[in-house]
């Protein structure tokens, strides 16, 4: 795991300054296979895509890959109820002021405005 990764000061703690060891490695090496130096001819899932849309699905990997580090779980979960209580508060503010009123009905609500 990452912790003895890093308390053993392996080549990839180091490689990856004791940062999400694990996750990062695989990040990278999953990169090599589909991007790099490693990538197999006729193996290409992303053939014909443009090279922003490779770029942005390599972030969302990246992102994906290592959100699974659990020391960071708890932030992120934590996160994530915070943007959830966000999102019911609008949704009932924005309840309310249609019970409340028949002005503004019409106009577009920014439930999305807090993301």
């Amino acid at each position: 795991n990452n912790l003895f990764q890093q308390n053993a000061m392996t080549r990839l703690a180091i490689e990856y300054n004791d940062v999400s060891i694990l996750e990062n490695m695989h990040s990278a090496v999953g990169h090599s296979l589909l991007f790099g130096e490693k990538k197999r001819e006729g193996c290409d899932i992303f053939e014909g895509w443009m090279l922003d849309e490779k770029i942005r699905a390599r972030n969302i990997m990246t992102q994906s890959i290592l959100c699974t580090d659990m020391s960071n779980h708890f932030v992120h979960a934590d996160e994530l109820d915070s943007l959830i209580d966000q999102v019911r508060k609008l949704a009932n503010d924005i309840a309310e002021d249609d019970t409340d009123s028949e002005i503004g009905r019409n106009e577009p609500q920014p439930i999305l405005s807090i993301l």
